[in-house]
């Protein structure tokens, strides 16, 4: 905005030139200003999700162990999608989004392995 300032001041620009530039620059930073909001609205929206599964994971593992077979069941099925055994080995599907806390988990060692 100031070098198109300077540019109207040295008769660089015309006075129309300078204020059909000076709107669509103003315009851009409009349009600009928007996308970051929307950003940060994002950003909020995954830290509110993000918080509350860590939250309904917290304990989850004494949860488990301590339900019935009827409500490992409910809770298998609120995060499996889809579970396979093929060859004694076993592949899930995950609903979202525990497909993604399922890949940051990969490689992590486990302490302590544990069954239904």
């Amino acid at each position: 905005m100031n070098t198109l300032y300077d540019d109207r001041l040295d008769g660089t620009l015309t006075k129309e030139q300078y204020l059909e530039k000076k709107a669509a620059i103003q315009q851009d930073l409009r349009g600009i200003q928007a996308e970051i909001e929307k950003l940060g609205c994002y950003n909020t929206k995954y830290r509110e999700e993000g918080s509350a599964i860590i939250d309904l994971l917290n304990g989850f593992k004494k949860t488990y162990q301590e339900a019935d077979q009827e409500g490992k069941a409910i809770i298998l099925s609120a995060f499996v999608d889809r579970a396979t055994l093929r060859n004694g080995d076993l592949f899930v599907t995950w609903k979202k989004p525990f497909e993604a806390l399922s890949v940051l988990g990969e490689g992590v060692p486990r302490k302590q392995e544990w069954r239904a």
